[in-house]
Formats: C-alpha cells, structure tokens, sequence
C-alpha cells in the first residue's frame, strides 16, 4: 500500500498461493481480469484508489472473508 501504483500487471493473477492483497491507498484505476484467477484470497484491500469498474466474475471469490473498496 501507499505505493502510488497505476496498474497491475495481469502476471499478478499467476500467484495462485496469495491469501493477503493490501493495495490500498494507490491510483489504480481499473484491475486487470487475471485478480479474478486469485483463487485463495482471504483479505482483499483495494481501498483509496480510483477504481471506478471491477473485472467480470470479480464476486466469485470463494475464500474472501475481508474486502475493502471504500473511498474509490
């Protein structure tokens, strides 16, 4: 977090083993389709960004038990 970071490479949904995702407080404007593919997430923290529009099949995270999109 706190990283000033504009995109994600579509790489990052290669790491099938990541269960925590803090990219709050960025400038990301949109996420890459791939974020879905992150299968095993627990913790998901996209808060303080400029994130407007999230990828297709976005809700189908099975394991997420914390999910932060405030402030976009």
């Amino acid at each position: 977090s706190y990283n000033q970071i504009k995109t994600l490479a579509p790489s990052l949904g290669q790491v099938k083993t990541l269960k925590v995702l803090n990219l709050a407080n960025n400038r990301l404007e949109e996420l890459p389709q791939e974020i879905t593919d992150l299968v095993n997430l627990i913790e998901l923290n996209l808060s303080i960004n400029k994130i407007k529009v999230l990828p297709r099949g976005f809700g189908s995270y099975k394991a997420l038990r914390l999910l932060d999109l405030s402030h976009n």
